[in-house]
């Protein structure tokens, strides 16, 4: 028999465990859940079409959201809303960092990604101080680019301003903070990985496209084609 405390300490690992990993699953079902809603919706008005009027169905699909901007055009604001919120989902709960020291040559790795610190300079101008750290981001040994974080010391203000450089590919984006340093060349970084973010973007644009796309008139219909879609209009409604 297994003690009371035990139980009730057991129970709570698994219940954090478990709403840790099934949270975002949730909300990523509901993400596909509203997509291919908006998917069918496109189809079956796609395919009513193509019944009064025979045509390809990419035709009748144009056809469709060209008559009626102001309804598939907030589909199209939906499939972008969607697309932010599953990267918020991801940049949320996925996300990970952590703070290296290292000397200049030495190596470290977050994730994916493996990052070799090469030197740590300063500069100065008229305005303000600045020092630099240079690492090259590798991938299986082979150099995909440098990034330099710096910290600016501005004459004029008491507090330093922090220099991000980030790394963004369509799945994660890599942050690194220059946090540190000292006299031996070596520095201390604060690296995160944000997955999705650059998805974030993507929905924005998607959402502003169809902003605007609503925002123009609707194709104009002859007599004939206007009947056709009154027609049209009651089968979606009685489908």
């Amino acid at each position: 028999m297994i003690p009371l405390g035990v139980g009730l300490m057991t129970g709570g690992v698994v219940l954090f465990l478990g709403v840790r990993d099934i949270v975002p699953l949730v909300f990523f079902c509901a993400c596909g859940f509203v997509t291919m809603t908006v998917v069918y919706e496109f189809f079956k008005g796609a395919r009513a079409r193509q019944t009064i009027r025979p045509s390809r169905f990419v035709t009748a699909l144009a056809d469709l959201t060209l008559m009626n901007k102001r309804r598939y055009g907030g589909f199209i604001i939906h499939v972008g809303a969607v697309v932010v919120f599953a990267g918020i989902i991801g940049s949320s709960f996925f996300k990970s960092e952590e703070l290296f020291t290292v000397a200049a040559g030495e190596e470290f790795t977050l994730g994916d990604y493996t990052l070799r610190f090469l030197d740590i300079t300063s500069r100065n101008d008229p305005e303000k101080d600045v020092v630099s750290a240079r690492l090259e981001i590798l991938d299986s040994g082979v150099s995909q680019g440098q990034l330099t974080p710096e910290k600016h010391f501005h004459h004029k203000s008491e507090q330093p301003m922090t220099e991000i450089k980030i790394h963004s590919t369509l799945m994660e984006d890599l942050y690194v903070v220059l946090s540190g340093w000292d006299d031996q060349q070596r520095a201390t970084f604060h690296v995160f990985i944000n997955p999705l973010v650059m998805w974030i973007w993507i929905g924005i644009g998607i959402m502003c496209s169809g902003g605007v796309f609503v925002l123009f008139p609707n194709k104009k219909l002859g007599p004939a084609a206007a009947l056709r879609r009154s027609e049209e209009e009651v089968r979606d409604e009685a489908a």
